[in-house]
């Protein structure tokens, strides 16, 4: 009865390396990449969008997405400036904004540490009604790699600037000097 204990547990060894031996041949023809995708081997299937979702999301998807408050297009005032109010995100500790034309140029870049902006000194076209721009703003976090998700693109007009003119004067009046006699 001994032995066939002793026999038994040889082959649970022998079992457990050749597990392991299959594991370790395995694992040396699937390297894994720093970003945490597997490499693949040649012909193999290629990767799909679904290998990332099984990734853990990194630090910079912490923070959410600001929502703009005011709805629909935002106009310039008659001075020429355009407010921009977004909602806070939680753990952010300012807001990148950026301006793009109609085109997709990219006109403004910069940071906000409030969750307002006015946006000033961009191109009118006089020979428009309006002028379209699209604003995005990304909360960043405590460090500047640590970005949150991105805001929808809000479209921003700026309307023509209006020509002021100062006021007219319809009469001047003085106070007559007496001439001597």
């Amino acid at each position: 009865m001994a032995k066939t204990i002793l026999v038994g547990t040889h082959k649970q060894k022998l079992m457990y390396l050749v597990t392991l031996f299959i594991g370790v041949a395995i694992g040396a023809l699937l390297p894994i990449s720093r970003g945490g995708s597997p490499t693949p081997l040649a012909g193999s299937a290629p990767a799909t969008a679904d290998c990332a979702s099984v990734a853990i999301e990194p630090a910079a998807e912490i923070l959410g997405a600001p929502t703009f408050r005011q709805k629909g297009t935002i106009a310039s005032s008659v001075d020429g400036l355009i407010l921009v109010r977004w909602s806070d995100v939680r753990g952010a500790k300012s807001y990148n904004v950026q301006v793009w034309d109609e085109t997709g140029k990219q006109i403004k870049s910069f940071e906000a540490s409030k969750t307002f902006t006015y946006l000033k000194g961009l191109p009118v076209d006089p020979t428009q009604k309006q002028t379209p721009y699209y604003v995005v703003v990304t909360p960043i976090g405590g460090t500047p790699s640590m970005r949150g998700k991105v805001s929808e693109k809000k479209m921003v007009a700026m309307l023509p600037l209006r020509n002021l003119a100062p006021p007219t004067i319809k009469s001047i009046q003085t106070e007559a000097e007496e001439q001597p006699k």
